[in-house]
Formats: structure tokens, sequence, C-alpha cells
């Protein structure tokens, strides 16, 4: 049933690494409308590659901040000669590629309210950036601004404790810390340094929108608990930073109406909310609608391109549900959400009530529960390749990302709800993100050395093996790891004596328990824990492999449901914009998003799976541990 000629739209956008989408809602949470902006085919003026440019040096990597702003003007023009009636689009909200930082010049300010709707954004705009090529995610130039900040803080792990994250190269703080350092001219010409999500808002906003707290949650800059920047961090960084920043805000928070110049422009109604925008992580968390007790993991399905070193993921999400005892109840069982990628990149979400940053994983602000924490376990693979798939027949809906150490859309989630009286940190959410790099490669290569480079027959090598394998345990570590950083395949026997090799059949399974029992047992590590109710929602190409999908629900001891998605990050801005405008009254995020389609069943966990994988996880431990440290002699 069609939407009525003036019911009201929901506008949602993803400022990615490649690409500007946007996705538009109807009331009933159904699509209206999709259009994009491919940079590299559509503004080939900028040079990039991937949507970036890669320095001399390797580690530098950057993207023209102009680029981002003319997509915005040629995606806005393409849908309104779509036909689109932007009067009709009630609020609209966003998301951006996490970490990547724009530095506003001095006087950007009152530009951007004194917009003329005669010209194109990118005209008006084009002197009003500080650093006219900005830091991404992929940059990894900032080792010794990382060294020193985590010195100023106390060591790593205490600045995890108070950030959610150890000091990576690509957080935002480490980048601004080392543009003030070696370009000192630039960093006393800028006025505001944003987000590329609360930039994006910015244009919309005809002002300098706030950072929310998912989103700078990804900064090492911001205190989790308490939801402010941390002193400790803005010190080591820059002098006066805060006032560069300026105060994050909760990301549900309406920031106000649509500019002026959208309205005169496009036909936006003056009445548009603008809702604040996020990362693209706690975005596809949204659009993957997950509810409190549920556990999503998402099985993504990748193919490289080599000639461009570009990833093209199809999206796999699992979703888990776990029963929760009433809020009023002093005894609050605790339900957990997780989410794990099986493709390119392995990923893993958790969502957390009380979560515990450690040096391994980022903890994050959850982005759509205020009263909730969310954990995200990440295993990626950065290696060129030319197929990769995991599925009997077709998968779902392709989407091109840029090549690098994190897939966005493959995701796996834990969420808890509870506490106690100690528990201090029930209004503040995060979720923690680990990565791990070898995911759907290894099993590549496994499928092409033991199974004819069938799936089919890995499948059938699946069905053939019994839960846990004989007591076999496999690492397969074929490239450096992230979490633990080891590198190397090892095979262990029953008796926990390292082997050579396994049987065809057994090594299948081997590669495939063991991939999970790390999931899950840093999962666990983070604060994950089964318990009885949990669902698991499994969505996208891979979620056609059975057999996989069997040996999942085996080893977290959990129902795999299935559900289609598509597109979850630009998706869940267009959900996040729906919400807004009823979060103040208290509407919660899962009632907003309750018209969402049912997930079927597809596999249930084997009356002996418990028993035979909590023995085998004590195992994978106790293994793991010798590995590591052989790894390390």
């Amino acid at each position: 049933m069609a939407s009525a000629p003036r019911a009201p739209l929901y506008l949602g956008l993803d400022l990615s690494t490649q690409q500007l989408k946007a996705v538009v809602i109807d009331g009933e949470l159904r699509v209206v409308h999709q259009s994009g902006v491919q940079f590299d085919a559509e503004l080939p003026e900028f040079r990039t590659q991937g949507g970036v440019h890669i320095h001399t040096d390797r580690l530098t990597v950057t993207s023209p901040v102009l680029m981002w702003v003319k997509a915005l003007d040629l995606l806005l023009d393409k849908m309104k000669r779509a036909g689109l009636d932007f009067s009709r689009v009630r609020a609209l909200s966003g998301s951006g590629q996490q970490h990547g930082s724009v530095f506003w010049r001095r006087g950007a300010s009152e530009t951007l309210k004194h917009l003329d709707p005669d010209q194109d954004l990118h005209q008006l705009l084009q002197d009003s950036f500080s650093v006219s090529d900005s830091p991404v995610w992929m940059d990894s130039s900032s080792t010794q601004q990382c060294e020193d900040l985590q010195a100023a803080a106390g060591g790593a792990l205490r600045l995890a404790e108070i950030t959610g994250s150890r000091a990576y190269e690509r957080f935002t703080g480490n980048q601004i810390a080392k543009l003030r350092q070696t370009r000192a001219e630039e960093f006393q010409d800028t006025e505001r340094i944003s987000l590329v999500s609360s930039f994006a808002a910015s244009l919309f906003l005809g002002g300098y929108a706030a950072i929310d707290y998912s989103d700078g949650s990804g900064m090492n800059l911001l205190d989790i608990r308490t939801r402010n920047w941390s002193e400790i961090c803005l010190q080591a960084t820059a002098p006066h930073l805060d006032q560069l920043l300026g105060a994050p805000l909760p990301s549900t928070s309406v920031l106000g109406p649509v500019s002026s110049y959208f309205v005169h422009r496009y036909g936006f109604s003056e009445s548009c909310s603008v809702v604040a925008f996020t990362g693209d992580n706690p975005a596809s968390l949204a659009g993957m609608r997950l509810q409190p007790g549920d556990v999503a993991v998402s099985l993504t399905l990748a193919h490289f391109l080599s000639s461009r070193r570009v990833t093209v993921a199809v999206n796999v999400c699992v979703c888990v549900r776990a029963c929760v005892r009433a809020r009023a109840c002093v005894c609050v069982r605790v339900c957990v959400c997780v989410q794990v990628s099986l493709g390119t990149s392995d990923t893993v979400f958790l969502w957390l009530q009380q979560p515990r940053p450690a040096l391994e994983g980022h903890v994050f602000c959850n982005p759509v529960e205020q009263q909730e924490y969310m954990a995200l376990l990440w295993y990626t693979h950065t290696h060129t390749h030319k197929q990769t798939g995991e599925l009997s027949g077709e998968g779902s809906m392709m989407s091109r990302k840029s090549e690098g150490t994190r897939l966005l859309d493959a995701s796996a989630m834990l969420v808890r709800k509870g506490g106690g009286a100690r528990d201090r940190l029930q209004c503040f959410r995060c979720f923690v993100i680990s990565s791990f790099k070898n995911g759907s490669l290894t099993r590549e290569r496994v499928r092409n050395e033991c199974a004819g480079a069938s799936w089919e027959l890995f499948s059938a090598a699946l069905r053939d093996t019994p839960l846990g394998n004989h007591g076999n345990i496999g690492f397969y570590f074929e490239t450096m790891e992230i979490t633990p950083p080891v590198i190397g395949v090892h095979r262990f026997d029953s008796a926990d004596c390292e082997v050579s090799s396994l049987s065809p059949q057994v090594e299948v399974r081997a590669v495939v328990e063991g991939q999970f029992l790390s999931r899950r047992l840093h999962a666990e590590r983070l604060g994950y824990s089964i318990i009885p109710g949990t669902r698991v929602l499994a969505t996208g190409g891979a979620s056609s492999n059975k057999e996989i999908l069997q040996v999942l629900s085996d080893v977290f001891n959990a129902p795999v449901y299935t559900i289609d998605l598509s597109d979850s990050t630009c998706l869940g801005s267009a959900y996040r914009a729906l919400h807004g405008l009823v979060a103040e009254s208290g509407a919660s995020f899962v009632d907003v998003v309750k018209k969402a389609p049912e997930p079927r069943l597809v596999a249930t966990p084997h009356p002996k799976a418990k028993e035979v994988y909590d023995e085998l996880l004590k195992r994978y431990v106790q293994l793991e541990e010798r590995v590591v440290q052989k790894s390390h002699s």
C-alpha cells in the first residue's frame, strides 16, 4: 500500500568512505526513495581512489572535504529530479564514517548562517575549511601522538577505562594532536572541529552541529561514563580543545530546524527537524532494529575487486532476544545481544549495561537506548582477493566498501539489562568493538583445500562431523590477528597435543567452530553471557548457508532466525530521524521500529550443544594462551 500523498517522510543519509547515500521512509517504515553518489565515478575531478587519497608515506589517508559537500549538492539534485517532495520530510538524520575530522576555518559559522540558495553548497563553502583534506579512519600516521596520549592518561588500559579504547592512530583526538604539531598555521586558523557526522549535520543545520555521544566515543577524548570531554585527554591533545569541539550531546537530540537554504532551494518545510547525526557503526545498530535482549550476528559475504582494492560486502545480521524481568524487579535477568560478521571482516556487537573497557576492542556510547550499553567485536581481513562467498545460490544486496580494517555493515551484538545497587552507569549507553582479521578468506582457503572449492561439500563436511569435532580444535590466523595478536595456524587433537594436519572434514569443522569459539570467548570477556530465552537473528547472504548457521546456533546455544536487511546504516539514520521526534517524550526506539518484519527461525541448538561447547570453550581458552605464548616467544 503506497504512502498517502501528504504523509510525512523521514530522510536518512550516510556519508561513507566511497559514497553518499540517502534513504527515505514513511511512517510505516517503508522505503519510498533511495539515491546515492559514488565519489570516484561521479566526482572524478577530486581524483580519489575508493573515496580517499593515500599519501606517499602510505600512512596518511585523507578525503577532500569539498568532495563531500559537492556530493550533497549532487544527491539532493538527483532526489529533486526524481520527484521527491522534500516538503513532506518531517525529520532527517544521518551518519558518517567514524573517526574522520573536519576543520572549519575562522568565519565559517557566519558563512553557514547566510547561505545563498541560488548557489551550490560547494561554491559557497569553498573557503570555509582550514584543512582541505580531512584525515579519515584509514589513516595510521599518528603513532607518536597515540603514545603521548597513553602516557598522559597513565597507560593504555587507563585510557581505555576513560574513553573506551586504548589509543588508535585513526581516532580523532590523535589526528588533532598530529595536525596541531605538524600544521600549526592551519590549526590556528581553525574555528571548529567536527566529526564527519557532525560536519554533515552542520550543513543541514546552517550552523555548527554538536558531536553526539556515540560517535564522540570514537575519538579517544570522550569520558564514556560522564559523557563529557575528558580533561586529561583534552590537555594532552591541544589547548582549549573543548572550545573547538563544543559540548557533546545525546544521540537522540533534535538539533533544530533545517537551514533556510534547504527550504528555499529544495522545498524543505521550515518545520523539518535535524536530528543529531552519528557514526556509521552506531547507525548500523539502529538499522538492524535490535531490541534489548536481542543478539544480532551479521554474516557478510565479501568480494574483492583487486584492480581497485575495493571491498563489496553482503551483510548478514543475527539477532538474539533474551527474556528480561520487569525494570521494577530487584533481580533483573541479564539480556544479551550479539552480532557476528562472517565475511571478509567478522564482527561482534555486544550490548551491555556495564562494559569492561580493555586493551582489545572499543567501547562506544549506544545511540538508541539511554539505559544500556552496546559492545562490538570486530573481525577483519585486509587482503585483496578476487572472490569470496559462503552461500548456496544468490546473496542479497551488495554494497561497496573501501578496503581497510573494518566493514561497517558487518556486526554482532549483545544486549545486557539489569544491575544492582552498585550500578551507577545505567543512564549511559555504549558498545564495544573488537577487531579480528581472519574471516571469510580463511574459511574460503579451507574450503578450497579441503572441500574441492565447493561450498556444498564444505556444508556436507559440517553435517557429517559431530558437535565438538571429536575434541579437535583449530586456530587459523593466516594474517596477524588483532584479538589475540597472533599469526599462524595451530591445530590440536583431543589430548591438547599440537598436530600438523587434520582430515579434510575435521579441518572444515575446526575452522568454523574455532572462529565461533573465539567470538564467544572474547564476547564473554567483555561481559556477554548466554541465558535462557536468547534469540539469534541472521540476515544477509551467508544466512543461506544453513550448516554454518547451525554451528553458530550450537556454539552460542541459541536459536537462529533470519531477516532480510539491506543498507542498515542509511536505513538506521532514517529510523533515528523518526525516533528523534518522539524520544524526548519518552518513546523508546524499540516502539518506533516495531512495525519491522518478523524474522524466520532457521536453526535451533542441539540438545547437547551447551554441554559440548561449554567444555570445549574451557579448552579453547587454555590453548589460545599456549598459542599466544608460542607466538610471542
